[in-house]
């Protein structure tokens, strides 16, 4: 079983962070910009076989013009924000709005509240009911990369509600309804931005 997801939030949000601790079990403390990288992760779920490919995108506002080319490549997300930034979530907000304009509200999506570990830096309380409620396939948790927790159940859940969409259409569940690939357009900006969000 083969699928194609990727991760979607803000710069800084710990996006890369989420998904090389899920692929690759370590944690990076210094923050450098991602452009784009894009990983795979071979794994047993529930007796069957999972291969994922993740994207992990650039959350830099220079890049989001790339957020179309993004859905057309990608069949589930996860939509990342920081517990202690609330533009943040309110970037989350964005995506998920995107998302269920361009795919519809059957598009898997698990909304992860990452940075757990700060939680006396705590700016967003809110548990996503809003974005929830939107979405046929959905769910919500918080994680904290630093300290692996919640981490690969985030990505479990995921393909989780991949099956059970795929299950509903009456689809083999191994079978993806990936898009046509479209060409990548070119960024506005090659520059990176190094900026420390919390």
């Amino acid at each position: 079983m083969f699928y194609k997801v990727a991760l979607l939030g803000a710069g800084g949000v710990g996006k890369s962070d989420l998904t090389l601790r899920f692929t690759q079990n370590r944690y990076v403390e210094d923050y450098d910009p991602t452009i784009e990288d894009q990983y795979t992760k071979t794994f047993e779920l529930d007796s069957h076989a999972v291969k994922l490919e993740i994207l992990d995108t650039a959350g830099q506002e220079d890049f989001w013009h790339l957020i179309d080319y993004y859905l057309q490549q990608r069949e589930a997300f996860i939509l990342v924000y920081s517990i202690a930034d609330i533009d943040s979530y309110r970037t989350v907000q964005q995506f998920a709005e995107k998302i269920k304009n361009t795919l519809g509200t059957e598009a898997p999506v698990v909304i992860v509240g990452n940075k757990k570990d700060l939680e006396e830096c705590r700016k967003v309380h809110e548990k996503c009911e809003d974005i929830i409620r939107e979405f046929k396939y959905s769910a919500w948790m918080e994680t904290s990369a630093k300290l692996n927790d919640n981490v690969t159940e985030a990505f479990h859940e995921l393909v989780r509600l991949m099956w059970k969409r795929n299950t509903d259409r009456n689809v083999e569940i191994g079978v993806s309804d990936i898009v046509v690939e479209a060409p990548l357009p070119e960024p506005k900006s090659k520059q990176k931005k190094c900026c420390k969000m919390f």
